[in-house]
């Protein structure tokens, strides 16, 4: 490195990378909808007048649906760490979903979308996903201020060079406009000579130097002891040694079809040209002098003309149906093989028949392809990033306030030390698959899985034991009618409809006292003081029943349902029995009720 410039390093690995770059340029153009313009078999342009092109929207609706579906997913970050408590792993969390909140802050204030977005967009049409990583500090009124300087970087830019450490150092180079470029470096007005300067930003493990064009601006010395700045690459490809490899691997996802696109544009092109040539159709004109006929002084087109011909001659068009025939064939072939290589039917709504769940299932499987090696890029590119943020937070060595507007909080930096892992998961279905998933699910319930299971495997659930615990709070109001309203009634105090659980709270009030003890006649709580009271007095009465407090499987009220190895008779006569107890209940509860009324 001592031996060249900075510059010079750059150059030459970019003259390295160039089938790379070949490649992104032409995936773009297929991602922008490049006018198609067909060639003649020796590479020149056919004349426009000769051939009307069409331009397909195929790769860019493809393209803005995946990018769609992957930045709709819901993230998740969960760390996870032996001997470490839920409160340390929390605090680590908060500190990332902070973290990551004020990154977006940073982006939107420069105009941009946010950092996921960008990566969606980079993982699908690049395959590559790259950002430059720097914490800075700055004194506000005497108080430390975070700047999260994150900035995304599109691949299609970057160059790199790595060892077996790592990143030996990372690039970026982007056209910017003068007034851009002068006014973050006001000395460089005077060194610009194009319209549209380029800047490159060159990072080592030691250093920042800053060029315009071939020019040298600025070096600065910094303290991360590494690049700061990840460069990750798409699981998907080709990992083959050849000279050109660099090109296939990180594919887009434009792989399998990036050859069948413009195909497609010339084959709809073709058609178009024929469908143009029945306005003005070529033709023949039939007589018995054959080739040495005298032609009419102008074609018989237009609407009502009449043009005189020899009599068993006259005007025929040329035969070209076959050539149409033949064009649509192989456009129906095309667009079969082009789905094959990017979403099916289903995903645009157009299938025009029903399916069954396994068969949605087995259609939607080949978007795991395509998404999935995506998803594990992205994971893999924000456990990156927060590694490497972590370590500059930490070498900061000071707690600074940061985070979601209302839930700002300090972050001690010796509170994210520990051993522990950062996952990042994400989840994103289309309803179609929902659908299938659940019909699979139920028939997996039926031959005896677990809800765990179903929920975490086949439903793809973020919160698998959440959910089932929410069942389990439903089915144990569906079993005790006074647990219901219970909770109905503490939800209408929250919602600050102060007098329709008022009312609701004197019937549950007498319900729960009369199931404490059946037995004897209970003066009723005094309720007066506003609902404030109310509130409290339901309180004091939902601890007299041992179903709302730990001692659940003593007498009192409330039935146990117990393991099946736990009962002591059938399960048809517990069922009897839960019934009559019940009814048992509802008759107390309307004597003791009426008794003090």
């Amino acid at each position: 490195m001592a031996d060249k410039t900075y510059y010079q390093l750059y150059a030459s690995r970019v003259a390295e990378l160039q089938p790379l770059y070949s490649r992104m340029r032409k995936d773009k153009d297929l991602y922008w909808l490049a006018e198609y313009k067909m060639k003649q078999l020796d590479g020149q342009y056919v004349p426009k007048d000769r051939v009307h092109n069409v331009t397909l929207n195929d790769p860019a609706l493809f393209a803005y649906r995946s990018i769609s579906s992957i930045a709709s997913a819901h993230q998740q970050i969960v760390v996870e760490g032996k001997g470490m408590s839920d409160a340390e792993t929390t605090y680590v969390e908060d500190f990332l979903n902070a973290m990551l909140y004020e990154i977006d802050v940073r982006i939107g204030n420069l105009g941009k979308a946010g950092l996921f977005p960008f990566v969606a967009e980079q993982s699908c049409i690049r395959g590559r996903i790259s950002a430059r990583v720097a914490l800075h500090t700055k004194t506000v009124n005497g108080t430390n201020v975070l700047i999260p300087d994150i900035m995304p970087w599109d691949t299609g830019f970057v160059a790199w060079r790595n060892d077996l450490d790592g990143h030996v150092w990372m690039s970026y180079e982007t056209e910017r406009s003068k007034e851009d470029i002068v006014r973050e470096y006001p000395e460089t007005e005077s060194m610009m000579t194009g319209s549209t300067p380029t800047i490159l930003d060159f990072y080592t493990r030691k250093d920042n130097e800053v060029w315009i064009g071939d020019k040298p601006l600025r070096t600065r010395k910094h303290s991360y002891g590494e690049v700061p700045a990840i460069y990750q690459i798409v699981p998907a490809g080709s990992m083959l040694a050849d000279s050109d490899a660099v090109s296939h691997e990180g594919e887009s996802i434009f792989a399998l079809d990036r050859d069948i696109w413009p195909e497609l544009n010339k084959a709809a092109s073709v058609l178009q040209t024929l469908n143009m040539m029945t306005f003005l159709p070529g033709l023949q004109y039939e007589s018995n002098a054959g080739t040495q006929a005298e032609l009419p002084d102008r074609p018989p087109y237009g609407v009502g003309v009449v043009t005189a011909v020899e009599k068993g001659g006259g005007f025929k068009t040329m035969p070209i149906e076959d050539i149409r025939n033949a064009t649509r064939h192989l456009l129906a072939m095309l667009e079969g093989r082009a789905q094959r290589g990017s979403l099916p039917a289903i995903d645009y709504g157009n299938l025009a028949f029903p399916l069954s769940a396994v068969a949605i299932a087995k259609l939607t499987e080949s978007k795991d392809l395509i998404y999935v090696p995506r998803l594990q890029a992205i994971a893999m590119f924000y456990q990156r990033l927060s590694r490497m943020m972590i370590r500059q937070y930490q070498q900061k060595g000071m707690a600074m306030e940061f985070g979601e507007e209302g839930h700002r909080r300090k972050f001690d930096p010796d509170k994210l030390n520990g051993q522990y892992n950062i996952k990042f998961r994400y989840f994103s279905q289309s309803p179609q698959q929902v659908i299938a998933n659940f019909t699979i699910g139920a028939a997996a319930y039926q031959l005896g899985y677990s809800q765990h299971t179903i929920f975490t495997d086949i439903l793809k659930n973020p919160n698998p034991m959440q959910e089932i615990m929410k069942r389990r709070t439903e089915d144990a109001e569906e079993l005790d009618p006074v647990l219901k309203l219970h909770n109905t009634i503490l939800a209408l105090y929250d919602a600050d409809e102060d007098v329709q659980a008022d009312i609701l709270a004197d019937t549950v009030i007498r319900m729960i006292q009369a199931r404490q003890q059946p037995q004897q006649q209970q003066e009723p709580l005094q309720l007066s003081g506003g609902n404030g009271s109310k509130r409290k007095a339901l309180e004091a009465a939902k601890g007299l029943l041992p179903m709302f407090g730990e001692g659940a499987n003593g007498g009192g009220g409330g039935i146990r349902r117990g393991a099946k190895e736990e009962l002591e008779i059938s399960e048809q006569a517990a069922r009897d029995e839960e019934k009559r107890s019940q009814m048992a209940q509802i008759a107390r509860t309307r004597r003791e009720t009426e008794k003090v009324e």
